[in-house]
């Protein structure tokens, strides 16, 4: 994990697994005011980590802003389903989400970015979804997305 710090913003990078020794549980965050978590290169976490993660956000400040970016499927499913796994405050900025073509079964990783490919809900408007066309590069037929999205996009809705 690196850690950049300017004042009292952070930046982490997770590299790796998230569980019982991951360094970033000992970061005291109790003077942030903003927090990215790059999690781009993050490739697990396991039942321990959910459970440390949560301790470990429930000690960042309510005012805090805590953006998630990057983020592999694995977190977002995490995101999606534990209550308490993002923090008040906490936004999903991106994250990575296998597409497929229906055709040729060419898998493709796809960035899907909020404001652009979802949103969150606002006063005025209910959250949304607003997934690429992205044609196979085999075929030219258009991918698919190779999961549930109502059980992927429920961190829309979902609340600490």
């Amino acid at each position: 994990m690196k850690i950049n710090k300017t004042g009292t913003s952070y930046e982490f990078v997770i590299e790796g697994a998230i569980g019982e020794g991951s360094t970033i549980f000992a970061q005291d965050v109790r003077d942030a005011t903003r927090i990215v978590m790059n999690a781009e290169k993050m490739t697990y976490i396991n039942s321990i980590g959910v459970k440390n993660w949560i301790l470990w956000t429930v000690r960042i400040p309510k005012s805090c802003a805590f953006i998630l970016t990057k983020a592999p499927l694995v977190m977002i499913n995490q995101a999606s389903t534990v209550v308490g796994f993002m923090p008040p405050s906490g936004q999903v900025e991106s994250f990575n989400a296998p597409f497929v073509c229906p055709q040729c079964d060419t898998e493709k990783m796809v960035l899907l970015t909020a404001g652009k490919d979802y949103h969150y809900a606002t006063a005025d408007k209910p959250s949304r979804l607003n997934l690429p066309t992205i044609n196979c590069a085999k075929c030219a037929v258009p991918l698919e997305p190779d999961f549930v999205e109502a059980k992927v996009f429920a961190f829309l809705d979902l609340k600490s």
